[in-house]
């Protein structure tokens, strides 16, 4: 009997492959909670999204590459919000629903200090309710896709355990994925649980393909943004000058793509051996960030020199750091993230996750092309 799947995040970058993932790989029925967005219903955001990947790059993936016509009755749209009480459905919609497992992806990924409240009313409310359907529909599994960084300040060796809480969080969004985390290891002895945390998610590891949310657009939109203004007012700076950015020489930064954090998730969760633990969906081959500033920035435009003393950078220095701080932590540390579970519970071999030079090069040029073009959208050049 095929299973009864609900996934909550599938207008999002992971869970739309996860949603694919689950169409073309298994024969479960997935329930796909979606929120209306301005005037645009849940479930058109959702067929727009997968029907874009699948009539595009991933048309060529055999993981992905999915018959939406033949499969649209396996997919049940839900419209509600998980920020809301019974997930914002009538009484007779919520009592309906018969579940075997649950996957929550749905999340803020926001570093913004003053956006705490919408924030935690997301990531920590949200699992909260989420914790409440499992109750109500008779404890089917739940997959919670956390992050690697809930160790927050931790460095070096970080194990698959709950989060040391004598090492802080570095921000809102680390704070709420703690919180969350806490929430369900304290739900109660009938709670079948598996909580996987992925490190930074980048593109499909063959067409490079990235969304918004992907961590590499992340960082680096940022620091686009700041040349962009600061070459505005000195068009030649970069052309003469390197930017210093503060950051230990060791710090270490684990990207994995996409596609695999999907497939290494959806093999692990296939197997009951693997309930009730706490599993790292990371890179067993790191890089520093060192490396990857120095080989790769030049492709956006930046020469980049790591410095440890504030002492050392100039005014353009100074205000590069002070206005990309929100991601200051990350420069900071060696994080070595255990992945010993993540192997056992799955047959994939750890090579298949390395990400080489010449992918970390064309990633950083699809990124940078990415955000050419919105710049030229939202200065009127393309029409």
């Amino acid at each position: 009997m095929s299973k009864r799947v609900l996934i909550s995040g599938g207008t999002g970058f992971l869970g739309s492959y996860l949603l694919l993932y689950l169409l073309k790989c298994t024969d479960s029925t997935v329930y796909c909670l979606c929120r209306k967005k301005g005037n645009v219903a849940g479930q058109d955001r959702v067929r727009k999204k997968i029907r874009k990947m699948v009539e595009g790059p991933l048309a060529r993936d055999a993981r992905f590459a999915v018959d939406l016509i033949r499969e649209r009755k396996r997919i049940v749209f839900i419209e509600g919000d998980i920020r809301s009480q019974n997930l914002g459905l009538s009484d007779q919609d919520y009592a309906s629903l018969k579940l075997d497992e649950i996957w929550h992806v749905a999340a803020a990924i926001d570093f913004s200090a003053h956006r705490r409240k919408q924030i935690v009313e997301t990531n920590v409310q949200g699992t909260r309710n989420i914790l409440a359907l499992v109750r109500d529909t008779g404890y089917p599994v739940l997959n919670y896709v956390s992050t690697a960084y809930v160790c927050g300040q931790r460095a070096g060796n970080i194990p698959e355990e709950v989060a040391d809480e004598n090492y802080a969080f570095n921000n809102s969004y680390e704070e709420s994925k703690r919180i969350a985390e806490r929430e369900i290891l304290h739900a109660g002895r009938g709670l079948r649980f598996r909580i996987f945390r992925p490190s930074v998610i980048v593109g499909h590891s063959h067409t490079l393909e990235f969304d918004s949310s992907s961590g590499l657009y992340s960082y680096l939109s940022v620091l686009l943004r700041l040349k962009n203004s600061i070459q505005r007012r000195m068009p030649e700076y970069f052309r003469y000058n390197t930017l210093k950015l503060l950051f230990d020489d060791e710090a270490t930064l684990n990207m994995i793509c996409v596609d695999h954090v999907v497939e290494t998730m959806c093999q692990i969760a296939a197997g009951k051996m693997s309930e009730n633990e706490i599993i790292h969906i990371v890179n067993p081959y790191p890089i520093t960030l060192s490396h990857y500033m120095r080989r790769h920035c030049p492709i956006v435009g930046i020469e980049i020199e790591n410095v440890t003393n504030a002492q050392n950078l100039s005014p353009v220095d100074t205000l590069m750091n002070a206005q990309s701080n929100i991601f200051a932590a990350y420069r900071q540390n060696n994080k070595q993230f255990e992945f010993a579970k993540m192997i056992r519970f799955s047959n994939l071999a750890p090579e298949s996750f390395r990400i080489d030079d010449a992918m970390l090069e064309a990633l950083t040029r699809r990124v940078y092309e990415h955000f050419q073009k919105v710049q030229e959208r939202r200065n009127g050049v393309l029409r």
